[in-house]
């Protein structure tokens, strides 16, 4: 049999990032090809980057293009179509390798006499475009399960695809139940399985290899425990109701989360208290038999209470149990788990999850689910004043405390941080004749000590910032300074955003700096962040997707360039000389895409090829 081999269109940056990518999932790449002449015949990353009519002209040639701008993809894909050549996405080869790992898959055999049982359930198009691949990796794990259930609803029954019957010879067990939505992952196994530990998983998203062995471990550890990979930190207001959803801690880390604060020599305290975890259901979590209240399966009270929220019924129906739990909390989260990096089998199939997403998280779905709750459960209330309630935090107040007692911008504005982030922005403004620089967040200056700008205006929060910035540039008349508040419209050709958005606590802050930042730019938008859900677990750090928000709220603006960091942070991100921001360059209708650099990456802000992660708290 022929087997194809696969390169690579594309051989700057995210050409890197792409091959990366690939060998994390066991992709085999024969090597690159560029339009570039002068890489012709070089090697990257120990692979040959060829011109692209020699291996058109192969037949056995796949191609994954990693340059995305949706001009450039388009046609590097007309190319391939006319040469008779297939261009691959990323999602068909991980679908292709994992179906490809179906025959040396062991089937599963039931040892154990307390059995541990992993549930799931699918519907309509799921069964056929997401679930086999799920369930693939859940028969393909280092340390198996003594069962694997799918739960279908009975008007479904008639979806199932065929490779499903070579899944039942290796093991997963079909049963079909009434159709109580999402429900169906735990209820049904709870009813039929009651003295065995259920663990539940989702069906769009591939578990990697020892995903079931490290939630084994941790329940060898804590054995009347619900062990979860992913959880959200509960806030709560001074009278301990819960804040709005949105508003949580998502994906916390617990090493960083529950760390002790100082309080004096002789007394610490947990930042967060073990009471505020509340977990979420993609990850998978390990459930012990009678850890939940009687109510459980009342199909009739939680379709009432909670129809589109199982997470917050199954977190209710443990933290009331005091006959299991006593006054303890009834979770643990794995260390090290899998609380973010789980893949997407199917990028498109996230439209139904975010539909969910976007009622249950911004439109306060969640938020009166949850209040419907704990108004049938009161005793809630009463787990809920175990949970210190959130303080209020003021970002401007922050900085200028910090500039007061003699503190500096941080350390991504020092060092080989600061002299990366100017080596792309100096050759970006030479490039392209850039001659106004407007910047939101000039902090101390220090970064600024690197630029080379015709012309540019620095604004901050803090006064004291902008005052140690005119006594640093003072009697450079190229460079002006101005508090934020003050911004009355000014415009200038690139506007930058450097080591900011993560900063920006407040949701009505960021709204506002999003729309300053955009509209004073008459070209271009840099911005260099983290682009994630979730938090770093101080008060002053708060990861945003923030390209989501320019997606649906500056819809005239293209990404045109990312730039990965050059020294990238590597798990918590404690080593100060890396950084998990990368660089984003934005233009908007005016900037013709002939602009963009040879090793830009996508017009849209999800590039085609890449890995697919859960990026949104998922129900």
């Amino acid at each position: 049999m022929r087997v194809n081999k696969i390169y690579i269109w594309g051989a700057g940056l995210y050409g890197g990032k792409t091959l990366q990518d690939c060998k994390e999932n066991g992709i085999n790449i024969a090597g690159f090809i560029d339009s570039n002449e002068t890489l012709w015949n070089t090697k990257k990353s120990g692979l040959v980057i060829y011109q692209p009519k020699e291996i058109l002209q192969r037949q056995d040639a796949q191609i994954l293009i990693a340059v995305v701008n949706e001009t450039v993809f388009m046609e590097i894909s007309e190319i391939c179509g006319s040469a008779k050549i297939k261009n691959v996405t990323f999602k068909e080869l991980k679908k292709q390798q994992v179906i490809n790992a179906l025959p040396d898959i062991k089937p599963i055999v039931c040892k154990n006499s307390t059995r541990y049982i992993v549930s799931l359930t699918s519907y309509g198009k799921r069964l056929k475009d997401t679930a086999p691949y799920a369930i693939i990796t859940l028969l393909n794990q280092s340390v198996k399960p003594d069962k694997i259930i799918l739960w279908i609803a009975y008007k479904d029954k008639e979806n199932a695809p065929q490779i499903m019957n070579d899944l039942v010879e290796k093991g997963l067990e079909i049963r079909y139940c009434e159709d109580i939505k999402s429900y169906k992952k735990l209820v049904p196994a709870i009813e039929n399985f009651p003295d065995d530990y259920i663990i539940t998983a989702d069906d769009d998203v591939y578990y990697p290899q020892n995903w079931f062995e490290q939630l084994m471990a941790e329940h060898k550890k804590n054995p009347k425990k619900i062990i979860c990979h992913r959880a959200h930190g509960i806030k709560v207001d001074e009278y301990h109701n819960p804040n709005p959803y949105i508003e949580w801690d998502f994906g916390i880390e617990p090493k960083n989360y529950f760390v002790p604060s100082f309080v004096s020599q002789e007394q610490s305290m947990l930042r967060h208290q073990l009471e505020s975890v509340f977990p979420t259901g993609v990850a998978g979590a390990l459930y012990p038999p009678k850890c939940f209240h009687n109510d459980i399966t009342n199909k009739e009270l939680f379709m009432k209470l909670a129809p589109k929220a199982d997470d917050i019924w199954f977190w209710a129906m443990a933290v009331i149990n005091k006959k299991y739990f006593g006054e303890e909390s009834p979770y643990v989260v794995i260390e090290n788990g899998y609380s973010q990096n789980l893949q997407d089998i199917d990028i498109e199939q996230q439209k139904d999850d975010n539909a969910l997403w976007n009622y249950n998280g911004l439109q306060g779905g969640n938020d009166k689910q949850l209040k419907a709750v704990i108004e049938q459960y009161p005793q809630i209330k009463e787990y809920l004043r175990r949970v210190k309630p959130t303080q209020a935090f003021n970002s401007e107040n922050y900085w200028e405390e910090r500039y007061t007692k003699g503190g500096n911008s941080g350390a991504g504005s020092y060092n080989r941080l600061a002299e990366f982030k100017a080596e792309i922005i100096n050759e970006f403004c030479r490039k392209y004749s850039v001659k106004s620089v407007i910047e939101f967040g000039c902090g101390d200056g220090n970064q600024l000590t690197l630029a080379q700008y015709p012309k540019y205006l620095g604004f901050d929060v803090s006064e004291t910032a902008i005052n140690i910035c005119k006594n640093k540039f003072l009697g450079d008349g190229t460079k002006k300074f101005s508090l934020a508040s003050t911004f009355s419209s000014e415009k200038a050709e690139l506007t930058l955003s450097l080591d900011v958005i993560y900063h920006l606590i407040e949701d009505s802050v960021f709204e506002k700096y999003m729309e300053m930042l955009f509209s004073a730019s008459t070209k271009y938008v840099i911005v260099y962040a983290s682009n994630k859900i979730g938090s770093q677990w101080t008060s002053h750090v708060k990861h945003r997707k923030f390209t989501d928000w320019i997606e649906f709220n500056k819809k005239s603006w293209n990404l045109l360039q990312f730039i990965p960091n050059k020294y990238p942070a590597k798990d918590n991100g404690d080593d100060p000389t890396t950084s998990f921001a990368d660089f984003y360059v934005f233009g908007n209708e005016k900037v013709p895409h002939h602009t963009t650099p040879h090793h830009t990456t996508p017009h849209h802000t999800t590039p085609h090829h890449t890995t697919p992660h859960h990026t949104t708290p998922h129900h």
